[in-house]
């Protein structure tokens, strides 16, 4: 992770500063200074919708939807901060990410299938979060002090990130376990597996399909990893089955690089 990145890369200090941001939000005031309304905090039912410029209008609504539909895309860019993402794709996602950490704490729960748990719930909660963390530092309501309450820098250097041109320049994948496919990844200036400087980490979408994808917009799942491998896990019912994927570096802009070829594995 790059040391200008915000985001903790340990998962417990993660877990830690997330908890701090959803502990702050939880009055509606402070919602308020970033658009979120009041919302309907922790019913799972849905919330308030945004206020000012952060509200979608019914247009925006449709637009994104047809979108979705015709193109899917990666998670980062489908989101749309409103009251009622907080309180159900954002909160219903650290709740994910909170209880695979606690579950890879349990020395008696941390198998393979635990990791590889944990890695999928961080890589889905990471743009949620992310996308939260724009928003909040994009409202002049927002200090110093509401920052550091929060567990977030007062000041980061993402603006200096460099732009991304190179793709993967190695992938291998192999099977550790029953289920588990191992998504090894390399950067060009690398002897060892890892990612590539400058970058906060690699997105990886994926798909199980019946036939070879022609687009990479066909691999309509989507992970974040921060350091190789990345494990996928899959039930029982998915084996004899053929994975697709592609890879491609992000920085911790959210500036994406160009996407790998795509890979197939069967899962095994």
């Amino acid at each position: 992770m790059s040391t200008s990145d915000w985001l903790k890369r340990n998962n417990l200090a993660l877990l830690e500063q997330a908890e701090k941001t959803k502990s702050f939000l939880e009055k509606p005031e402070e919602r308020m200074k970033i658009g979120l309304g009041t919302g309907h905090l922790n019913s799972g039912g849905g919330g308030g919708g945004g206020i000012g410029h952060n509200a979608p209008t019914p247009q925006d609504n449709a637009v994104n939807t047809e979108n979705t539909e015709q193109k899917p895309q990666s998670i980062q860019e489908v989101i749309t901060p409103t009251g009622e993402w907080y309180d159900n794709e954002f909160l219903n996602s650290l709740t994910d990410f909170s209880n695979a950490v606690q579950a890879w704490k349990d020395p008696e729960l941390r198998t393979q299938r635990a990791i590889a748990a944990l890695a999928d719930a961080r890589g889905k909660f990471e743009p949620h979060y992310r996308q939260l963390y724009k928003l909040i530092k994009a409202s002049p309501l927002i200090t110093k002090d509401d920052l550091s309450a929060m567990g977030l820098p007062w000041q980061d250097n993402i603006r200096t990130l460099k732009p991304i041109t190179q793709k993967i320049a190695e992938i291998k994948v192999g099977h550790p376990s029953v289920g588990v496919v191992e998504i090894r990844f390399r950067g060009e200036n690398k002897a060892k597996w890892g990612k590539e400087d400058g970058v906060h980490g690699a997105e990886i979408a994926w798909a199980i399909l019946s036939q070879a994808p022609t687009d990479w917009h066909e691999l309509i799942h989507s992970s974040f990893d921060t350091a190789s491998p990345y494990l996928l896990s899959f039930p029982g019912e998915d084996l004899g089955k053929t994975l697709y994927f592609a890879i491609r570096w992000e920085n911790g802009r959210g500036d994406k690089g160009p996407w790998s070829a795509i890979q197939k594995v069967v899962i095994s």
